[in-house]
């Protein structure tokens, strides 16, 4: 085993690593979000991210809750893990993150595990979702 490390160590010239170590970097990197807006109601504001979604028996999509001013948490925004059961319409929000600023921005403050399952009510941010998944109100 130390002879293969070794000698694989020995296969990368250095040029080899100035090239492939700025190419490793940039596929950590977070990727950019495609936010379109879905929803808005009063200042209330939802984007989702459509080359997120996950379709299937519970199809699933990222979504941007901006608040448009702060909460009473003073968070501003939150990131959204959205899951949809289009059988029974429900919903649920599978994972959430909330951040001090707008869009997503600023340093977070809270992360979430997924909720329940939950009918959406009417004219709601959380319908709108359940509608573009599923195609129900």
């Amino acid at each position: 085993m130390e002879y293969t490390r070794v000698r694989l160590r020995s296969a990368l010239s250095t040029p080899v690593k100035k090239i492939l170590f700025p190419l490793l970097l940039l596929c950590v990197l977070p990727a950019r979000a495609d936010w379109n807006l879905l929803h808005k109601q009063n200042e209330i504001s939802l984007y989702i991210d459509p080359l997120t979604v996950v379709r299937g028996t519970r199809p699933r999509v990222w979504g941007l809750l901006d608040y448009g001013k702060p909460d009473e948490y003073e968070d501003q925004s939150a990131r959204l893990l959205f899951e949809s059961n289009c059988y029974d319409g429900t919903l649920r929000k599978r994972s959430a993150v909330y951040y001090k600023d707008s869009m997503a921005r600023g340093s977070t403050t809270s992360e979430y595990q997924p909720t329940p399952w939950e009918v959406p009510a009417a004219e709601t941010p959380e319908s709108a979702v359940m509608y573009f998944l599923c195609g129900k109100k």
